[in-house]
């Protein structure tokens, strides 16, 4: 994956990389440097469960671990700053403790001292390699403050991607300084404009791509009532819902038995709450995408009933649901956030309302009773898909976008 020697230098921020659960920032990534961008990838931290990906192997390979923010590396940076741009690190410092939150305000701030540390030893690894053209994040959370933080200091262009964010930190901040925001669907462009005036004209759609072909291929054998669900084990997903809902069908005579892949805080919870209702189920865990493939080759349905946490937490249009719709699976899921833009009812796939219990058992009996009319809702899925999420079309407009060819 070498690139030209004059090719547009990228950071491209993520406090946490490669993640598991994230998989499409480890394929923009290299879909980027596909598209002849030479792309930086710095991290504060990696999550040790992506191993189970393969592709997160190359991905990392091209990604710098920041120090932690108290390691003598970290400290001899900001003595530099300090002495190089006085005025600017404590500009950049008032701006990282300042500014409101939707969750945790205090400990909020207190992380943000953290977060601009590690932006300070971000701006002086940029520095050695010698810069970049810009700096960009994933998500409006620790890894853009630390981002925001290092392109102030740099006097780099900033930009970042929002995914729906429940608790965005400083939000208006990095908006003012941000020259381009990217938004991964129609709501979400709505939201950052609602709680950041100062992103007004800034906001571009950028959706979230996966590579189809890969999908396309598989294999189906379903099983009859076999619904599966691939998700962290979070409030938001749904989990509960879909082992009530179930519970609702089995009242009726109308059993399903539940696969539930993905690890999480939840889990324990969850299983008793599957025993308490006499649902079939089986919990996989988390498991790498070979294992994933196997089970939507398997599953009559695949049911992500999102929903709103009680903290205001919210998917925005979850990658798995591409995935499923592109393996030829049909979905099952609610009308929340930007999913409707992927997800018709009826079209592309069900729909019902979020947290419903009844709405999602009447939605499962319509998807059960709907066997003449899937191959439909099938083939419109697959093509909305390769329409709105081809990476190979999502990451040549994103790779316009960061470096201006977009104009």
């Amino acid at each position: 994956m070498a690139v030209p020697g004059n090719a547009f230098r990228l950071a491209y921020v993520a406090y946490t990389f490669p993640v598991l659960t994230q998989t499409f920032t480890t394929r923009e990534v290299l879909a980027l440097v596909d598209r002849g961008l030479d792309v930086r990838v710095f991290a504060v931290r990696e999550d040790d469960a992506a191993r189970l990906d393969r592709r997160s192997a190359a991905a990392r390979d091209l990604t710098t671990f920041l120090p932690s923010a108290l390691s003598p590396a970290t400290i001899v940076s900001l003595a530099k700053w300090c002495a190089r741009r006085p005025l600017r690190v404590v500009s950049v410092l008032r701006a990282c403790l300042g500014g409101g939150y939707v969750d945790r305000p205090i400990w909020s701030r207190v992380r943000s001292l953290r977060h601009f540390l590690n932006g300070v030893a971000l701006a002086s690894q940029i520095t050695d390699a010698g810069g970049v053209d810009r700096i960009h994040a994933q998500m409006v959370d620790a890894g853009s403050t630390v981002a925001y933080a290092a392109a102030r200091l740099l006097g780099v262009p900033f930009s970042f991607t929002n995914h729906t964010a429940y608790n965005p930190f400083l939000l208006p901040a990095k908006a003012r300084e941000a020259d381009v925001i990217l938004s991964i669907s129609e709501f979400d462009r709505r939201r950052v404009e609602a709680a950041a005036p100062a992103s007004a004209g800034k906001v571009k759609i950028a959706r979230v791509g996966i590579r189809t072909a890969e999908w396309r291929g598989l294999s189906r054998c379903p099983e009859a009532r076999r619904l599966l669900i691939v998700a962290a084990l979070r409030e938001k997903k749904g989990h509960a819902v879909l082992l009530r809902a179930a519970a609702s069908l089995a009242w009726r005579k109308r059993p399903v038995h539940v696969v539930i892949v993905g690890d999480g805080a939840e889990r324990a919870s969850l299983e008793r709450l599957a025993k308490t209702e006499g649902v079939s189920t089986e919990f996989l865990g988390a498991v790498g995408p070979d294992v994933i493939r196997s089970e939507l080759a398997r599953a009559e349905g695949f049911v992500l009933p999102c929903c709103t946490a009680e903290n205001g937490d919210i998917d925005g249009v979850p990658v798995v649901l591409m995935e499923a719709m592109a393996a030829g699976v049909p979905v099952v899921t609610t009308r929340l956030s930007g999913i409707p833009e992927l997800v018709v009812d009826g079209v592309t796939g069900y729909l019902a309302e979020p947290g419903d219990v009844d709405d999602l058992t009447a939605t499962l009996e319509r998807f059960l009773d709907g066997a003449e009319t899937r191959d439909a809702i099938v083939s419109a899925a697959v093509e909305r898909v390769e329409t709105q999420h081809e990476i190979a079309n999502t990451s040549a407009a994103m790779a316009r976008i960061l470096t201006g060819d977009d104009a």
